[in-house]
């Protein structure tokens, strides 16, 4: 190779090296400063990309996480709020339950009453006034809440918070009653009609042998809050001619209970009261295993009593009672004394068989209605039977219909045509006293009624609550894996690029010596100049 004076390969060569080291140096003092391996699209173009959705997404979590976090200071503020109601309706219960005890009079009850409207005033106040971020929370306002607890837009979770205001959570109920034929065919009495219950007739030459319940098979829609209506087809039990009754429908209606959230109960009651003459009363009573049927009626039990005043039915009462271990029956005296209450609790009939007062005359028989009394005749063969009513009771509205008219002679359970519907009615907190016996133990049903509800809401809230604590949980999980996924392509290897530093700097040392050198290599030319 020739010596030449304007072209110096060597230094040329030596300069590209320098620059080369040089770029080096630079990129790795970069990595070294951040801590990144990539830190523009030109250090890794795939890797830059990767890392990129990997950061949006982690943003995304960053964001869930509060958003999730939020969610579960909001359902605990509520949750707390629907704790606190369910303290002051256990209250207001154990004080209905001490006003529903005859040993408080009617300024006990009045005192006792002034503490549970202040418990309801407050347990509205607090419906009212549990706010998060300035929004109620249990007023009924806030319907299919979204939280956004994930980075796709899917990522949602649904939240109805309940309304626990004291006018609208209680009791839904509808009473019904039973039909049911004369007892016997002379007149055709019935009293009542389908709400009372009790239907017979009055003085006439039969007795129970003459009953045919009209309770006809029939299809029961229920349509309640925990699911679709719900059709219950009712067949009559037993054979053909043997009487329905309360107890039997309510059975069979419970069936569906759990799916569409209401509950029957079934009743029977029956009043005696106004007994012309004291004297020997005797009459065979039916309850409890009774059969009542077109054919000779089994099960009775004779009741046999000496009554010396006819304003004081304590014997009668005591009587009957003696056999409620098998009839079921219970008789409760009237303050008075001169008018007896026949219940049964399960709603099985009530019959009374051949009537007889030695000191002959009538006693009265009272379905719960209000209807004229109807009344029995002393002389062995008159008879009367009452048949049950429904209460149908839920923590939420509910609709109810039959397709059998409602009518003795058609025998269906509601009052009105087939198909019509029933709707439920409300007996709410806002409406609760205990200022009586009778309204204590209504109250009593309402707070149980209203503390399921809540309970509810209740179960709803801890449920979504444990699941926003898993869903942040879960997230912070995949938040730590991407994390370290993104590091392993992004974050600079430390030891790799301080020895990579460490041999650039030499070169670069070695290189700007011998550039040193090459810039020389020409000025030997001078020497064959000499």
């Amino acid at each position: 190779m020739g010596i030449s004076i304007n072209t110096n390969f060597t230094a040329i060569l030596g300069q590209n090296r320098l620059e080369s080291v040089n770029t080096e140096i630079n990129r790795v003092m970069q990595r070294l400063t951040t801590g990144k391996r990539v830190n523009t699209a030109a250090d890794d173009a795939a890797g830059y990309a990767i890392i990129t959705r990997m950061t949006t997404r982690l943003k995304g979590y960053d964001t869930a996480v509060r958003n999730a976090s939020d969610a579960v200071s909001l359902v605990q503020i509520a949750g707390g709020a629907v704790g606190q109601q369910v303290n002051m309706l256990q209250r207001v219960r154990t004080l209905a339950l001490q006003s529903a005890n005859d040993t408080n009079n009617t300024t006990d009850r009045a005192n006792l009453n002034l503490e549970v409207q202040e418990i309801i005033e407050e347990f509205g106040f607090v419906a009212e006034r549990t706010k998060f971020n300035g929004v109620r929370l249990l007023d009924g306002s806030l319907a299919n809440q979204m939280f956004q607890i994930g980075v796709e837009v899917d990522d949602t979770l649904s939240l109805t918070f309940g309304n626990t205001k004291t006018e609208v959570i209680g009791m839904a109920e509808y009473g019904g009653g039973i039909t049911g034929s004369a007892i016997g065919a002379a007149q055709g009495d019935n009293m009542g009609a389908l709400r009372a219950g009790v239907l017979g007739t009055a003085g006439a030459a039969a007795d129970l042998n003459a009953f045919v319940n009209q309770i006809v098979a029939q299809s029961i829609t229920i349509a309640g809050h925990a699911g679709p209506a719900k059709t219950v087809a009712y067949a009559v039990p037993g054979a053909a001619g043997q009487a329905s009754s309360a107890k039997d429908v309510a059975k069979a209606l419970n069936t569906e209970k759990a799916s569409t959230g209401v509950r029957v109960e079934a009743r029977t009651r029956m009043t005696l009261s106004n007994l012309q003459n004291p004297g020997q009363i005797s009459f065979v009573l039916y309850g409890d295993g009774a059969l009542l049927t077109a054919n000779p009626s089994t099960g009775g039990f004779a009741v046999n009593v000496n009554i010396a005043d006819q304003n004081d039915l304590t014997s009668l009462a005591a009587g009957i009672n003696d056999l409620s271990g098998s009839t079921g029956i219970t008789a409760s005296l009237s303050p008075d004394l001169n008018e007896i209450m026949l219940e049964h609790a399960d709603g099985e009939n009530i019959a009374i068989e051949n009537f007889l007062n030695s000191g002959t005359g009538t006693m009265a028989v009272q379905g719960m209605d209000g209807v004229a009394a109807t009344n029995l005749t002393s002389g062995g063969t008159d008879s009367i039977a009452a048949v049950g009513t429904l209460q149908f009771k839920s923590d939420k509205q509910f609709d109810i219909a039959s397709t059998v008219a409602g009518t003795n002679t058609v025998g269906g359970i509601f009052v009105g045509a087939a198909g019509d519907t029933k709707f439920s009615l409300l007996s709410s907190v806002k409406d609760m006293n205990i200022l009586d016996r009778f309204n204590a133990l209504l109250t009593v049903e309402i707070v149980d009624a209203a503390l399921d509800a809540l309970t509810t809401i209740g179960a709803e809230l801890g449920a979504k609550q444990n699941r926003l604590d898993v869903t942040i949980a879960s997230i912070e999980n995949q938040e730590l894996n991407l994390t370290s996924a993104r590091g392993r392509i992004e974050d600079a290897d430390f030891a790799a690029e301080s020895t990579n530093l460490s041999k650039f700097q030499v070169l670069l040392q070695a290189g700007t010596a011998m550039l040193a050198q090459a810039n020389q290599l020409p000025a030997t030319a001078l020497q064959l100049l000499q």
